[in-house]
């Protein structure tokens, strides 16, 4: 065997034990960092339930350039999602875990029993290196192990029934106009 022929071979050997990567494993490596996606609101009615998903929240590959959905890990639990929700107006700030979830909001005692704007940071922490990714896939965090995503939400009043009875006149004495005005042309 040439020389040259040599060298490359153990150049590959060494570059493949470098990555760790096998001939013949199909999974790959990948180094990179994780990436908080809150996702984004419409405006909530109080006594609707309001949904936060996490699920958009990716590891991003460096080398190679790949992106992975945390959701889909096969091994969630290396990953935890902390949601830190606020009432902008009062302050208060509420610690929940889990890539989604789901809050009351309306009744005496739900979650969420008031109108007004909140605000929910998302922060994203891998409990060990690497972590588990679709397609048996391993990934290496070369930075940070968190990362923090922070989403504003409205959650509005419905109107009362009382309020619609209100329209019932006028749209009496609309409906009335416009027939005098019609029998005046005529």
């Amino acid at each position: 065997m040439k020389f040259s022929t040599r060298l490359s071979v153990l150049t590959s050997a060494i570059s493949a034990m470098i990555l760790g990567l096998s001939m013949q494993a199909s999974a790959v490596n990948v180094f990179g960092s994780l990436s908080a996606d809150a996702g984004t609101y419409a405006p909530f009615a109080l006594g609707d339930d309001v949904g936060l998903s996490a699920c958009n929240s990716t590891f991003d590959g460096a080398f190679p350039v790949s992106t992975y959905n945390l959701c889909d890990s096969p091994t969630v639990s290396e990953i935890t999602f902390t949601w830190f929700i606020a009432q902008v107006s009062s302050g208060a700030v509420t610690i929940l875990t889990g890539p989604s979830l789901l809050l009351a909001s309306g009744g005496a005692g739900d979650f969420i029993n008031a109108a007004g704007a909140y605000v929910a940071t998302l922060s994203v922490s891998a409990v060990s290196s690497p972590l588990s990714l679709t397609g048996g896939d391993l990934g290496f965090i070369t930075g940070p192990t968190n990362d923090n995503d922070t989403v504003s939400f409205t959650v509005a009043t419905v109107p009362e029934p009382s309020s619609a009875l209100l329209l019932i006149p006028a749209l009496f004495y609309v409906a009335r106009r416009q027939r005098r005005v019609m029998r005046a042309k005529t």
